[in-house]
């Protein structure tokens, strides 16, 4: 799997590469049922080029409450534009994550919208709404 979602904003160009998507549901898992979404979002160490661009390394695992069903998004971020606001969207501000981390959380719900639907799976809760009004 090699796809790709593109975001431009701040004069940078944020691109997400999915390197690998995974979506399990169990057999025993009942038809829509009123579930809750846990989030574990992985962004790795960046990695400089000479030019002040950034790759970042990220993972993203979700699972359902109760359980029944999972998912798992592996990809890379590339960061490019002028080097002062790469090195403020990838770094952690205020004891708290980087910018990036946002558009990854974006980014990865709404893949995670299709791969739930896929399996018959209700999506995040409102997200199948703001995705339909985009």
């Amino acid at each position: 799997m090699d796809s790709f979602s593109e975001v431009r904003t701040e004069g940078l160009q944020i691109n997400l590469h999915y390197r690998s998507l995974e979506a399990c549901r169990s057999a025993k898992m009942k038809d829509d049922p009123p579930i809750k979404y846990a989030f574990s979002i992985y962004l790795g160490e960046a990695i400089n080029t000479l030019g002040g661009d950034a790759l970042l390394p990220f993972i993203v695992d979700v699972e359902t409450k109760p359980k029944g069903a999972f998912f798992k998004i592996r990809g890379e971020i590339f960061v490019r534009g002028p080097q002062g606001a790469v090195k403020r969207w990838i770094s952690p501000a205020d004891g708290g994550p980087p910018r990036i981390w946002s558009q990854v959380y974006w980014e990865a719900l709404k893949l995670l919208s299709s791969l739930a639907d896929y399996i018959h799976v209700p999506p995040p809760n409102g997200m199948k709404r703001k995705l339909e009004g985009n």
